[in-house]
């Protein structure tokens, strides 16, 4: 079976989720 490589580039407009750091990003990808 063959294999899929996902790159996530960019991510722009990220919800505020915690008060005191970061955000904590993640991404869902749908195939």
């Amino acid at each position: 079976m063959g294999q899929l490589e996902v790159i996530i580039v960019e991510g722009r407009n990220l919800k505020q989720k915690d008060t005191f750091s970061e955000n904590d990003a993640y991404v869902k990808v749908y195939l």
